[in-house]
C-alpha cells in the first residue's frame, strides 16, 4: 500500500511553507481507494494547520483531460495552489492554465502525485510526490510468493494479513513557488 495520506500531508506542508493558504484539490475517480486516502491526508493536514483551507473541486478522470476539465474550477476557486490526483491530471491543469493565460507557478502553483516520467517532461517540471511503484510491485510479488498457494478456505491455513506501507517523498521542482503578492 502507498501512504497517500502522508503524500497529501507532505504536499500541504510544502505549499504552506511557501505561503499558500487556500489550496484546491482535484480528486480522482469516485470510489477510488487511493483518492479516499489522499482525502484523509488533506483532512489531517487541515486539522494540524488551521490556517489552511482546502477547496475540493470534485472527482475527475485520472488523465490529462481530467486536469483540463478542472483548471477553470481551480481558477474560479480563488486558490493560489492546486494539488492534483496524479501527474497526468497535473499536466492537464498546467496545459489549460497556460491556455487561459495563468502562469505556473507565478499565478498558481501545481503539485502532482506519483513522480511519473511526465513530471519531468512538462514545463515547468512538476513538483510531485514520489512513489516507489517498483517497490510496491516487488512487495506484492513477495507477498504472493509467501502465500505459496495457501488460501483461507483451507482448514488450518491462514491468509496473510501483512500490509506493507511504501514510503513517499516530496520532490520540489519548478511548478511551485511563493504565491504572487507575497
Amino acid at each position: 500500500s502507498v501512504d497517500y495520506a502522508l503524500a497529501m500531508e507532505l504536499a500541504i506542508a510544502h505549499l504552506r511553507s511557501l505561503g499558500h493558504r487556500r489550496i484546491a484539490y482535484v480528486g480522482g475517480p469516485v470510489g477510488s481507494r487511493s483518492d479516499a486516502r489522499r482525502r484523509e491526508g488533506l483532512k489531517r493536514a487541515t486539522m494540524e494547520h488551521m490556517d489552511i483551507k482546502i477547496v475540493d473541486l470534485g472527482a475527475f478522470r485520472p488523465q490529462v483531460e481530467g486536469g483540463e476539465s478542472a483548471a477553470d474550477l481551480a481558477v474560479g476557486s480563488g486558490a493560489s495552489a492546486v494539488i492534483a490526483f496524479n501527474d497526468l491530471v497535473a499536466v492537464g491543469l498546467v496545459s489549460r492554465l497556460r491556455t487561459r493565460g495563468v502562469s505556473v507557478p507565478e499565478d498558481m502553483s501545481v503539485v502532482g502525485c506519483d513522480d511519473t516520467l511526465v513530471a519531468t517532461l512538462v514545463r515547468p517540471p512538476l513538483t510531485t510526490i514520489r512513489v516507489d511503484m517498483r517497490g510496491v510491485g516487488a512487495a506484492a510479488v513477495d507477498l504472493l510468493r509467501s502465500v505459496n498457494g495457501k488460501t483461507a478456505d483451507r482448514p488450518g491455513e491462514e491468509r496473510s494479513s501483512e500490509v506493507r506501507i511504501t514510503p513517499v517523498e516530496l520532490v520540489a521542482r519548478g511548478s511551485t513557488a511563493v504565491p504572487s503578492g507575497e
